[in-house]
């Protein structure tokens, strides 16, 4: 038993944010960069794919018009 502080144990669990809780935070927002990031990827991504097509279009489109 704790002698010399014995409201130790009532102090800390009276504290506003106990050290798990931090870590779980931490965790969630770690996750959350890491999904922004990977949409961000995966629209960078879409993007390099899809230019080619649309420079074929145009390219068809300049000699389809007759220009």
């Amino acid at each position: 038993m704790n002698s010399i502080r014995p409201d130790l144990p009532a102090r800390r669990a009276a504290s506003p944010l106990p050290q798990h809780d931090i870590a779980h935070e931490v965790g969630a927002v770690l996750r959350a960069l890491i999904v922004i990031f990977a949409i961000l990827l995966i629209a960078v991504l879409a993007c390099a794919a899809i230019e080619p097509f649309a420079d074929w279009t145009r390219h068809n489109a300049f000699w389809i018009s007759g220009a």
